[in-house]
């Protein structure tokens, strides 16, 4: 058998643990911490000017949204003539099935 049962290296594990807890506090001394502000070159444009530069739309982008919203309203119409014809044969399934019970 080992020196170290489970229980006594549970019990160190505890006191490992615990440690820093009943220790002494010292208090620790941070420098301030400085902040540094760097200003845009001359010959670099902001920060913003960059994002509404780049927000011009080309006309791919424009096509494809033009693509994505045409297809996105066939879908729609699509869907509402399939729930017609899901309505409609509903409709006819009850009538021959109260016709075949009587």
């Amino acid at each position: 058998m080992t020196p170290h049962t489970t229980m006594n290296t549970n019990q160190n594990l505890l006191e490992q643990i615990a440690q820093p807890f009943v220790a002494p506090r010292t208090k620790a001394v941070r420098p301030p911490a400085r902040r540094v502000i760097t200003w845009p070159q001359k010959g670099e444009p902001a920060l913003w000017q960059l994002t509404m530069d780049r927000g011009h739309s080309t006309l791919a982008e424009r096509a494809l949204f033009a693509a994505v919203a045409a297809l996105s309203a066939a879908s729609l119409v699509w869907l509402a003539l399939v729930t017609c014809q899901f309505f409609f044969a509903w409709e006819n399934l009850a009538t021959w099935v109260r016709t075949a019970m009587l």
